[in-house]
């Protein structure tokens, strides 16, 4: 989600001069300090936040045929899928061809998929809706035969402490965040721990990267995209009308590499990120040409473009992961308060986080009495639910200028008609295998009627339970059968 004043993201950039900066001698330059500059291009999709819904599978397709026409043209490209709700929007649209052309590419290390779902608001979740946030990317990994060890969140600044424990208990020890810097506080950690293992409190790890200039940073600060930092930023820098990409990429680059240097950075590489909302891969069709001119005339730092575990890779057989300090707690600033919108889509929501526990309980117990386990009502409702946690969803969630009018209502109805039918689906599945299980409990006929309450959890729980019961409007006595005591009740 933008919350900056920066333009749409899709771009078509003129192509600029991408000659070596003018005076430079002949021999490679030296830089000490950092090495390699491991640039991860990526593309931000909020969801139902720039566009409805409905309408992203179509511009998924096209976005992502796009990228993988540029990545076959020459192996050095590289590109990562930020988050798995993108993948499965793809998968639902595209021919099996264009699957095959996407699947190799990611079999072959030139494209990279999250494990993450999306970028949430992870403090709303529920525990089992946090480990779920990981299934469907596994269930994507093993259908495919594609890796996807590394989780990706953007934008969003801040996450729960127990993501960690999440990630590290399904197999996820690698985690890239780039929070949007605009609309949070900086980073707690100083910039010498850009990299560290966050440590969940079950002690859950995962060795995580944080970018401190946003996931936009590539050529918003370090220049290292040159025509897209012209695009957004030329205005500001009137010095650049007469310079050539390589010397705003030694601009950006100097100043960013002095900044971490000056801070204590220990390391010999860095990752950093290049996306934008809805933005094409190299949009320029210039960046691999202009990093191939740099590396030409630098000794050190050398780019290359690359997949976060190459830069995890690097850094872990240098230097082993011992060396990268430990740090506990949550990744302040969140956007939850995002979520105070949309009151009546948002109650039935958390009504299905509440429930979908209990629907489970219910349902493998009803299975085992003749009921039919509803996995594929569960799962979608899951789904929908992770859909609506993420960190653009929601009824409203726009800035002007994103959508038409149409499309903000189009994207309102479909939160209010999906969380209505995915509530009710939840209720029923509740009410059904309850009917199955109170059938197999014998109650006695006659005046005294009983009403059988069950409890999902593993222990005892005192709560209110709601339940309609005629008598006639008549007074009546309602009693505990194993204690006989008297229980206290309201009627609505």
């Amino acid at each position: 989600m933008r919350r900056t004043k920066w333009v749409l993201g899709v771009l078509c950039l003129l192509l600029l001069d991408g000659a070596v900066f003018a005076g430079l001698p002949a021999a490679r330059r030296q830089i000490d300090g950092i090495q390699k500059i491991f640039v991860v291009h990526s593309s931000h999709w909020d969801y139902g936040y720039t566009d409805p819904p409905e309408n992203l599978p179509a511009l998924l397709r096209n976005h992502l045929n796009e990228m993988v026409a540029k990545v076959q043209t020459d192996p050095r490209h590289r590109y990562t899928i930020e988050s798995i709700w993108v993948l499965e929007d793809f998968i639902s649209v595209a021919s099996q061809q264009e699957i095959d052309a996407l699947m190799q590419l990611i079999r072959d290390g030139r494209v990279a998929v999250s494990s993450a779902y999306n970028s949430p608001h992870s403090g709303i979740m529920s525990p089992e809706e946090l480990n779920r946030w990981i299934y469907r990317a596994k269930r994507l990994r093993d259908a495919h035969q594609i890796p996807a060890r590394t989780a990706t969140v953007n934008d969003n600044p801040g996450y729960t402490w127990a993501m960690p424990d999440a990630l590290a208990g399904a197999g996820i020890d690698r985690l890239v965040s780039g929070p949007n810097t605009a609309f949070a506080e900086e980073f707690p950690l100083p910039r010498a721990e850009s990299i560290f293992r966050w440590r969940g409190p079950g002690g859950g790890e995962v060795l995580t990267w944080v970018s401190r200039d946003a996931y936009i940073e590539g050529f918003a600060t370090w220049q290292v995209d040159a025509n897209t930092a012209r695009f957004f930023y030329g205005s500001q820098h009137p010095e650049w009308d007469g310079w050539t990409n390589q010397q705003i990429m030694e601009q950006g680059i100097t100043e960013q590499i002095g900044l971490l240097e000056s801070e204590g950075y220990p390391y010999d590489a860095v990752m950093v990120l290049e996306s934008f909302d809805k933005m094409s891969y190299d949009p320029s069709n210039q960046l691999l040409q202009d990093i191939t001119t740099w590396n030409a005339t630098h000794a050190s730092p050398q780019i290359v473009l690359a997949t976060p575990d190459e830069f995890f890779d690097h850094m872990v057989s240098t230097y082993g992961l011992g060396a990268f300090p430990v740090r506990s707690g949550n990744m302040t600033q969140r956007w939850e308060r995002g979520k105070i919108g949309s009151q009546m889509v948002q109650s039935r929501y958390r009504e299905m986080r509440d429930s979908l526990s209990a629907a489970e309980v219910t349902s493998s117990i009803a299975s085992q009495l003749g009921g039919l386990y509803p996995s594929d009502t569960i799962d979608n409702v899951y789904r929908d639910l992770m859909r609506f946690d993420e960190h653009g969803a929601g009824c409203g969630g726009t800035e002007p200028g994103l959508m038409t009018l149409a499309e903000v209502h189009q994207t309102n109805a479909y939160w209010t008609t999906r969380s209505l039918a995915q509530r009710d689906q939840i209720r029923g599945v509740v009410g059904s295998s309850l009917d199955v299980i109170a059938s197999q409990i014998a109650t006695p006929g006659g005046a005294n009627k009983e009403v059988v309450v069950f409890n999902p959890l593993s222990s005892p729980r005192t709560d209110v339970v709601r339940t309609t019961i005629d008598t006639g409007g008549q007074p009546f006595v309602l009693r505990d059968t194993v204690t006989n005591a008297a229980v206290a009740y309201q009627t609505l």
